[in-house]
């Protein structure tokens, strides 16, 4: 199971960083903009669950590795849907050109 979820989460990280500048972890948090700050956040979120899913259990830290897993989670959720409304948008946009065509038809 954990290697399931470890191949997962790195199919997950590999499609982060190919959306994402490759400086993206390295640039002030200031100079990014709001899509690549989310995309950074679910990126190390991301890493830090293959981290934690790599180490034994250990009883003192479990409460700590699953804040972490919780923020990681919910950073890659809150991504999934800012990428939904992206498509949502770009699909509206699609749309109304369709419409707009229809309306007003070329002649060739």
């Amino acid at each position: 199971m954990a290697e399931e979820a470890k191949a997962t989460l790195g199919e997950l990280v590999t499609v982060l960083e190919a959306a994402l500048p490759a400086d993206v972890c390295d640039l002030p948090i200031d100079d990014l903009t709001a899509p690549q700050a989310l995309g950074r956040a679910s990126l190390v979120g991301a890493r830090q669950l293959v981290r934690i899913v790599e180490l034994p259990l250990d009883p003192e830290n479990l409460k700590q590795m699953r804040l972490i897993g919780d923020m990681a989670l919910g950073a890659n959720k809150l991504l999934a849907r800012h990428a939904q409304g992206e498509r949502n948008h770009d699909m509206i946009g699609r749309l109304l050109a369709a419409i707009e065509a229809e309306k007003n038809p070329t002649t060739e």
